[in-house]
């Protein structure tokens, strides 16, 4: 259903070892940066999935959250 809107990824923060096996990947190493995370504890637990093939070559930088997810509080443990 995201496919056909035309989006191209889906971002999580979540469990390192449960996610790649739905097909989601590391996001920093593709320069895919996630608002307010520290990388040092949790930069393995950002993570992306294409939904279109090659789309992850084509983009960097930060991501953005709508507005009420967009503060450094949600970002905590």
């Amino acid at each position: 259903m995201l496919k056909a809107r035309g989006v191209d990824f889906v971002f999580v923060l979540g469990h390192p070892e449960y996610y790649p096996s739905h097909g989601f990947k590391p996001a920093i190493p593709f320069g895919l940066q996630a608002p307010y995370l520290n990388k040092d504890e949790h930069g393995d637990a950002w993570m992306v999935k294409a939904l279109s093939t090659g789309t992850l070559d084509r983009y960097q930088g930060s991501v953005f959250c709508s507005h009420s997810l967009n503060k450094p509080e949600h970002w905590r443990e």
